[in-house]
């Protein structure tokens, strides 16, 4: 009901991203071994997404590039979500 305004109603689902200060960073300082491990079976990228990364996607959603994209959810999780 809002498109012929112009407004798109949009979301973003990241995965787990690894920043300073983080949870992620905090478990890797604590089990690194553990978390080789998670990151192995859980992300099939192979590694911890970037807040650039997130930053990114959510920069490409505000632009006019992605004009056409309205009503989504964009999942940013390297796979994570499979």
């Amino acid at each position: 009901e809002l498109a012929p305004r112009g407004v798109r109603v949009l979301s973003l689902a990241p995965g787990s991203v690894l920043h300073p200060g983080g949870s992620w960073e905090r478990h890797l300082r604590s089990d690194p071994q553990g978390i080789a491990g998670f990151v192995r079976r859980e992300i099939p990228f192979g590694r911890f997404g970037t807040a650039e990364e997130v930053g990114d996607t959510i920069a490409f959603l505000c632009s006019a590039r992605a004009s056409w994209i309205a009503g989504a959810c964009v999942v940013v999780d390297g796979g994570q979500s499979r």
